[in-house]
C-alpha cells in the first residue's frame, strides 16, 4: 500500500476533513476552537469553500477577549469574510483590547481598519474633555508612541493617579459604546447601531455570493439582503423569485 503523508495537521482534524467530505455534514457544537480553527485553515489549503464557511460559524460562538485579536489574524490572512467581520465588530465594542501585546503583531493594515472602526463608534451622549483628549491622543499618535494607554496618560500625574484615571476611562468608553446596544433603533439610530447592521449585512451578503456565484451584482445582493432584514432564507427567494 502507497503512503500518503499529510503535513500541518493532526490526524484527528484531517479525519474531520475526511468525514466531510463524504458526509458533508460537520458538527461544529462537539468539536473544541482549536479543532475548528485548524479544520477551517485545512479546508482553506484545500479550498473546500463549503466546510471553511460552516467552521466559520462555528468559531463566531468561540470569539471571546482571550480569542478575538487570534481570531482575526486568522480570518484576514486566508479571507474569512464572516469570521473576520465578527471579530471586528467584537473588538470595535471592546476597545481596550488593543491595549495588548497581540494586537500590536496584527499588520498594520489591520490596525489601521480597527483604529478608524473605533473611532467611527459614536455614543449617544457627550464625552468628557479628559476623555475626549485621551481619545484623540489614542488614535492620533503614531503606533510606536501609542500603544498603550499609559503613553495617553501624559506625565505629571503620579502612578495612583494615572493608574486611577486609566481604569476609569476604560471604563467609561465601555459603557459609552455597549449603552448603544440596549437603545431601540430610531430614525437618529447611533453609529454603533450602524455598525452593527454593516456587520449582519456583510455577513449575509458573503453567505448569499457563496451560494448564488460571484458573478452576481454586489448591488443586487445589498438590495435582496436589505429586504429581508439579512435573513438569508428570505434572501434567497426574493433573489430567486425577482
Amino acid at each position: 500500500h502507497r503512503r500518503v503523508i499529510i503535513h500541518d495537521t493532526s490526524q484527528c482534524v484531517f479525519s474531520s476533513f475526511l468525514d466531510y467530505l463524504y458526509s458533508g455534514k460537520l458538527d461544529t457544537c462537539s468539536f473544541s476552537a482549536d479543532h475548528l480553527a485548524d479544520l477551517m485553515l485545512l479546508s482553506d489549503r484545500y479550498e473546500v469553500d463549503s466546510l471553511k464557511l460552516a467552521c466559520e460559524h462555528g468559531l463566531k460562538s468561540h470569539i471571546d477577549r482571550d480569542s478575538v485579536l487570534y481570531f482575526l489574524g486568522m480570518a484576514d490572512q486566508i479571507g474569512a469574510k464572516i469570521l473576520r467581520s465578527s471579530c471586528l465588530y467584537f473588538v470595535s465594542t471592546n476597545p481596550d483590547i488593543m491595549d495588548t501585546d497581540l494586537f500590536e503583531e496584527l499588520p498594520q493594515t489591520l490596525q489601521a481598519e480597527i483604529y478608524d472602526m473605533v473611532i467611527w463608534v459614536k455614543p449617544r451622549f457627550p464625552i468628557t474633555t479628559c476623555l475626549s483628549q485621551m481619545l484623540s491622543q489614542f488614535f492620533l499618535e503614531e503606533k510606536s508612541t501609542s500603544g498603550s494607554w499609559g503613553k495617553v496618560l501624559a506625565s505629571g500625574l503620579d502612578v495612583q493617579t494615572q493608574l486611577g484615571e486609566r481604569n476609569r476611562a476604560r471604563t467609561e468608553i465601555e459603557c459609552l459604546i455597549v449603552d448603544d446596544f440596549s437603545q431601540e433603533a430610531a430614525s437618529d439610530s447611533s453609529s454603533v447601531e450602524d455598525l452593527h447592521d454593516t456587520a449582519r449585512l456583510e455577513t449575509c451578503l458573503a453567505e448569499l455570493r457563496h451560494i448564488v456565484g460571484e458573478h452576481v451584482l454586489r448591488e443586487r445582493l445589498v438590495q435582496v439582503a436589505l429586504a429581508a432584514d439579512y435573513d438569508v432564507n428570505r434572501a434567497l427567494n426574493f433573489y430567486y423569485s425577482s
